[in-house]
């Protein structure tokens, strides 16, 4: 029948072969030992999706990227942010001094309620002084409202 000469070139290359295979192989049992679970979240915008994976990241111990720590970060800072602004402008609006006064800061009570749910200072020496705003807030920038006549 036939008779083969094997050279050493081909040795290798078949041994190679071999040892490709057997890594194939070896990977494919991983990846089918592995149960890897494919989740569809569906759900209109604000509805916890992004909470979710969130969570998920958490709770099994997955790092958040960089990139991801740095758009939460400016996302909280952006959030802190608007939220003072709203409080104070409440402040300013329903013209709440700032500050405690002499009074509730040693007592660490409340104003007193009058007989209408209001409060009422005991006297006008308790008030904080009212020189100037501890800070300013500028204007939000009005909108580019075009005519669309």
């Amino acid at each position: 029948m036939g008779c083969t000469c094997s050279s050493p070139l081909a040795e290798e290359a078949a041994l190679n072969s071999k040892l490709i295979d057997s890594n194939l192989k070896d990977e494919k049992k991983a990846i089918e030992g592995e149960h890897t679970i494919k989740i569809l979240l569906l759900g209109p915008a604000n509805s916890g999706k992004s909470t979710i994976m969130k969570q998920l990241k958490i709770i099994y111990n997955i790092p958040f990227t960089q990139e991801e720590l740095s758009i939460y970060r400016a996302a909280i800072t952006m959030d802190l942010l608007t939220r003072t602004r709203s409080l104070i402008l409440g402040i300013d609006s329903c013209k709440i001094p700032y500050g405690l006064s002499a009074n509730s800061q040693q007592s660490g009570s409340l104003p007193k309620q009058n007989k209408l749910g209001g409060s009422r200072r005991e006297s006008k020496s308790a008030s904080p002084p009212q020189d100037k705003p501890l800070m300013t807030i500028p204007p939000e920038p009005e909108p580019n409202v075009r005519n669309q006549s």
